[in-house]
């Protein structure tokens, strides 16, 4: 490199920052010996260097954090395992709540019952009907009680106990739907006595 009588500031630069090759930075002291502007100018840039050097170090180095996957734990096995087993479980009970029609949660219902041609008496839809028939005839014997639904079907079928007040039936209907039932009385001999009228509700 072929030097100016004074320094270039690309010389001095690359001097100051010990970059220059070693027999042009011999020249250059040569003559920073001899020359006071050269080397106010080498002094300025060698304080501007070390004043550069100062502040990086004293910078903070920030380290980019990781992304939080805050839903990570949404694709555990584990979670799908869980997951899985919860709806399943859902499902099932959703089937047999919709099957059974929460039934089991009515309560028992107690209406009486007197028999009328064509009248249907009204009653609740419950787990269990507790009926009194008004007008069964008075007897030391139970008597066959049979419920058939609108079209003849065997619903239930037991035997109904004689009080003061008429023969007491307890018939479980949680199984049985809304509609128009028929409960049929017999005899002991198997005649048929009465048939009442019966709608169970919504």
């Amino acid at each position: 490199m072929k030097y100016s009588r004074h320094g270039t500031s690309e010389q001095l630069e690359l001097y100051v920052l010990g970059r220059l090759d070693p027999g042009d930075s011999d020249k250059l002291e040569e003559h920073l010996l001899v020359c006071e502007t050269c080397q106010k100018q080498a002094d300025q840039m060698r304080h501007f260097a070390l004043g550069m050097r100062e502040a990086l170090l004293e910078e903070p180095v920030y380290q980019e954090k990781p992304a939080t996957d805050w839903f990570g734990w949404l694709r555990q096995p584990s979670f799908a395992f869980a997951t899985g087993f919860t709806l399943v479980f859902l499902i099932v009970l959703g089937v047999v709540y919709t099957r059974s029609g929460s039934r089991d949660l009515l309560p028992a219902a107690a209406i009486q019952l007197t028999a009328m041609r064509g009248e249907k008496t009204g009653a609740p839809r419950a787990k269990q009907l507790d009926i009194t028939l008004l007008d069964a005839p008075s007897g030391r014997d139970p008597y066959k009680v049979e419920l058939v639904d609108a079209t003849g079907h065997n619903m239930w079928t037991g035997s109904g106990q004689t009080s003061e007040k008429g023969t007491r039936v307890s018939i479980p209907v949680a199984s049985a739907d809304p509609g128009d039932y028929f409960l049929r009385l017999y005899g002991q001999d198997g005649t048929l006595i009465h048939e009442y009228g019966l709608r169970i509700g919504k």
